[in-house]
């Protein structure tokens, strides 16, 4: 599939706020505040990765939890972004025993930092070999991290034609357990795709309204879908399989572009294998 890594930064709150962007002229004043809100922390975000170097500091933080990839040899780690924390940088001391990383956010110098406007982003570093065999370590503290071990994630055996693997996306409140993989197609005509595993039977994001009862495989599934002003912006499938629920959605973010259909989802979710 041709998956890549690398820095994330700031770009999950420009998407963001690109997506809420498009859709404002049918969401009303509540979706503009939060166009408004999502564009200033991009904003806040970019002007401190612009301002230089010489301006930054960094200081450790505490990794929540990891996700190290199906060929073990990629690990990602999430951190929480903007105020003054315009970035982070991830490290990797290996041993034959032991994989340490240390996580330092990047700070944009500023004198004035927004509180209320933290993002998550995620950060990737690269091992010599997998990780396998081997234990996982946080620089900062000296306590094992808790990790996804990419290999239980189901692979995407079915994506619409021009589709192309983006990201991985973790959550990390209260705890990094929900991970997504983001595909995208190539001229961006269609609507991004999302592939979320999260581990039991916690509540999975999106929880839109419920608007059918379908199948994947064997499963009983859910469809759901976003509305507003009569416009459909989004859809998601969700079930539960093998200790896991799963979420396959697509959720427009500009104006004129295609949404993935309920039959075009359903293919995808029915291309999931172990």
């Amino acid at each position: 599939m041709g998956e890549g890594y690398g820095n994330r930064r700031y770009q999950v709150v420009v998407r963001a706020g690109r997506r809420l962007r498009a859709s404002v002229a049918g969401l009303g004043a509540a979706a503009a505040a939060l166009v408004a809100a999502a564009l200033a922390v991009a904003s806040l975000l970019q002007a401190g990765t612009a301002a230089g170097a010489e301006a930054t500091t960094t200081r450790p933080e505490v990794i929540t939890g990891a996700l190290v990839t199906p060929d073990g040899r990629h690990v990602v780690v999430p951190y929480l972004a903007g105020g003054c924390v315009v970035g982070a940088t991830l490290t990797a001391a290996q041993t034959g025993s032991r994989v340490t990383l240390t996580l330092r956010q990047v700070l944009s110098g500023a004198s004035i930092c927004p509180a209320d406007l933290i993002v998550g982003g995620s950060v990737t570093v690269t091992l010599r070999h997998p990780l396998w065999g081997r234990s996982l370590v946080d620089g900062s503290t000296g306590r094992a991290i808790t990790y996804f071990d990419g290999r239980k994630l189901l692979r995407v055996t079915y994506l619409p034609r021009g589709y192309r693997f983006s990201a991985y996306q973790p959550y990390p409140d209260p705890a990094v357990t929900d991970w997504e993989r983001g595909f995208v197609s190539a001229d961006q005509a269609t609507a991004p795709l999302e592939v979320e595993q999260v581990p039991g039977n916690a509540v999975a994001r999106p929880s839109w309204p419920v608007t059918a009862r379908i199948r994947v495989g064997s499963r009983r599934a859910a469809l759901s879908v976003l509305t507003s002003g009569g416009h459909v912006f989004g859809r998601a499938i969700t079930w539960r399989a093998g200790g896991y629920t799963f979420v396959v959605y697509t959720v427009t973010y500009r104006t004129g572009q295609r949404l993935l259909s309920a039959a075009e989802l359903t293919r995808i979710a029915d291309g999931l294998r172990a």
